[in-house]
């Protein structure tokens, strides 16, 4: 074995082991206990995003729901891109397709999507299997399977998150301007036909469902965003840490003959399927703020890409600056999880947040008293999915809440609640006066965690319809204001609460 592949294998093991302990280690966030939620209510769909992760966590909710159970498929995800990667270029270039995987391994993002458990688990996976059946179409004799295979795993890609559009784009964009053939375009039909049926599953329970996905990716998260110079500024740095400010300098140091290289490499395709969805954010950034995991599912092709473009120096130069700069990182999550909740007490919703999640069963324990007689809620989705894992019951979003992660909406019937009592869970005070006319009686108590008080508003005989004539009519007018040019077949929330409008 080569010093290259035995260095792969330390970092494959050594990557695996830090992830393991991380996802062991670290609580879990707001959003992996949201998605927790989904996977505890399996269904064709969510409010924000198309269903795989919550298929994927229906199935682990079965053996149990630790941290480390719930995130093996963010572990499990990155390893085998990881192997891909290793297996693909160790063709072409043994020494360097080592020297790559190792560098994916051990690129900070890749770490941290290693052990955090999001929509994009599954995009990843699926987007670097359909690319891989896509480039094997290309130069294969038997087109139609690899074809076919890369439609079905852009289809389940598709079913994780909708950025699988933009690597469904990059394909269009090889056939239009390097395959313009006609086996080419019959093969992108395959890949079409292929991906269809989940597409069509996605827009059917969306017809089904207010267009919840439609409204909430293209319309309700993205109102009054103006244009901001500093968005594509924020952009461009978040493009240089994704490269490291080494790889521009070594592809600068050696630019001669750069092109010819990308163009004459078996691997050009690649390029593309990182640089097309690249430049879609680059359009995207002069509206809005792009976001780092936009980019995790284009990200493993980038390190394909630069196979036979950089010299195995110039790679081992970026291992030694790529390792030091992920421990670095991983440093300074350890020292913050050493740190005692405490340090953070000048900021309160970011102490209490972190009092939950140090202590689950002291949360549970406080809370039990109620827990026969009274539904739970808060006025968050962070913290209502929080809590929700904590104590192991349902607990409600009330008020208006934000346009992000309106599951809820689903899940609770507040009809159902008419006459029934609502401790709402807060981590700072609340005016009663915010919820008098939606309760026969409020109680203001107080329940303790680790020494540090958080106010509880216990509300008696929920009163539905002023509730409904207040906070779900401004609901309704902010997140289910369905366009005119979007039929739909079926929509729970104006059946529910405005049957007749």
């Amino acid at each position: 074995m080569s010093n290259a592949n035995k260095f792969f294998c330390i970092s494959l093991l050594a990557s695996l082991l830090v992830k393991v302990v991380f996802a062991a280690v670290v609580p879990i966030t707001g959003d992996e206990a949201y998605f927790v939620l989904w996977g505890k209510n399996p269904d064709f769909g969510y409010y924000d995003h198309p269903p795989m992760i919550g298929w994927i966590l229906s199935l682990l909710l079965i053996v149990g729901d630790s941290e480390l159970l719930l995130r093996t498929p963010a572990i499990t995800a990155t390893t085998i891109i990881a192997l891909l990667i290793w297996r693909l270029l160790k063709n072409h270039n043994a020494t360097q397709a080592a020297l790559l995987a190792s560098l994916y391994l051990w690129a900070p993002v890749n770490l941290f999507a290693g052990f955090l458990v999001t929509t994009d688990t599954p995009l990843m996976l699926f987007s670097v299997l359909s690319a891989l059946c896509f480039y094997k179409a290309t130069i294969s004799d038997d087109r139609r399977l690899y074809y076919l295979l890369a439609g079905l795993f852009l289809g389940a890609a598709f079913l994780s998150k909708y950025f699988a559009v933009l690597l469904g784009l990059s394909y269009l964009c090889y056939i239009l301007f390097f395959r313009r053939q006609r086996k080419a375009f019959k093969g992108l039909l395959i890949v079409v036909l292929a991906a269809l049926p989940f597409v069509l599953l996605n827009l059917y329970w969306n017809y089904c469902h207010c267009w919840n996905n439609i409204l909430f990716n293209l319309m309700n998260r993205n109102s009054n965003e103006p244009f901001s110079a500093l968005h594509p500024a924020l952009y461009g740095v978040l493009l240089l840490y994704l490269l490291t400010p080494l790889l521009p300098y070594y592809l600068l140091r050696e630019h001669t003959g750069l092109w010819t290289r990308i163009r004459d490499s078996r691997l050009m395709i690649f390029s593309g399927f990182f640089m097309v969805p690249l430049a879609v954010f680059a359009l995207l950034s002069l509206k809005k703020t792009i976001g780092l995991h936009w980019l995790l599912a284009f990200y493993p092709f980038l390190f394909i890409a630069l196979c036979g473009l950089l010299s195995n120096r110039r790679l081992i130069a970026l291992l030694k600056f790529m390792i030091p700069f992920s421990a670095l990182h991983l440093l300074a999550v350890a020292v913050l999880l050493l740190l005692p909740p405490s340090i953070f007490s000048s900021n309160p919703v970011l102490y209490k947040t972190l009092l939950m999640s140090a202590h689950p069963e002291q949360t549970r324990q406080a809370l039990q008293p109620w827990a026969k007689t009274y539904h739970f809620a808060t006025e968050s989705y962070v913290r209502s999915a929080i809590l929700a894992y904590y104590t192991d019951q349902p607990v409600m979003v009330i008020g208006n809440g934000s346009k992000h992660a309106r599951q809820d909406d689903l899940l609770t019937d507040l009809r159902l609640l008419q006459g029934e009592n609502i401790l709402i869970f807060a981590r700072e005070a609340i005016a009663p006066e915010a919820y008098k006319s939606y309760f026969e009686q409020l109680t203001a108590e107080e329940i303790t965690i680790d020494g540090v008080t958080f106010p509880v508003l216990l509300g008696q005989g929920f009163r539905y319809e002023p509730y409904r004539d207040s906070i779900l009519t401004e609901v309704k007018a902010r997140f289910y204001n369905i366009p005119e040019f979007l039929p739909y077949g079926a929509c729970y929330f104006l059946q529910r609460y405005f049957p007749s409008q």
